[in-house]
């Protein structure tokens, strides 16, 4: 025979909080510099709609962008999922030597980057194999000076 309890009593559950809504402010969001051309997701994070959603952080994820920035300007380096293109990969031959002249590698440096804005929450880092998750380990145990990534800033894409 099977004895069937009742399932134990649930603790009333506690309402949601509703946002405040200011009377001034329409329910819809009005355009701003979120909607620019050459805005970004950070942009949008940095500064929601306070009277829609709160504040939002982002995970990166695709730092090292498809392989170059994980391998450095190699021939047959990738790029946004493509073969990189001479002018991406003399680019990132640039960066490559000015980061290594730092004393730091290049993956390293890809990793912390997003870490640069404040709406950058943590970074998705994805290994093939054992030694990589050690290598990025390691990168990430060793300071980088905020200052070079100044210095990258006119090899990057915009």
């Amino acid at each position: 025979m099977v004895s069937l309890k009742a399932a134990p009593e649930r603790p009333a559950k506690t309402p949601l909080k509703k946002s405040p809504r200011r009377p001034e402010t329409p329910a819809r969001a009005t355009p701003s510099r979120r909607s620019q051309a050459g805005a970004t997701v950070a942009d949008f994070c940095s500064a929601p709609w306070p009277e829609i959603i709160p504040p939002l952080t982002l995970v990166a994820g695709g730092v090292f962008n498809s392989g170059i920035l994980a391998t450095g300007p190699a021939p047959s380096a990738y790029f946004d999922y493509v073969e990189a293109s001479a002018d991406i990969r003399d680019r990132v031959g640039k960066i490559q030597s000015l980061v290594n002249g730092a004393g730091v590698d290049l993956p390293a440096v890809a990793m912390r980057f997003p870490l640069q804005s404040p709406v950058v929450a943590s970074v998705l880092i994805g290994a093939a194999t054992p030694s990589i998750v050690e290598r990025n380990v390691v990168s990430l145990a060793h300071p980088i000076n905020a200052s070079l990534y100044s210095g990258c800033a006119p090899f990057a894409l915009r």
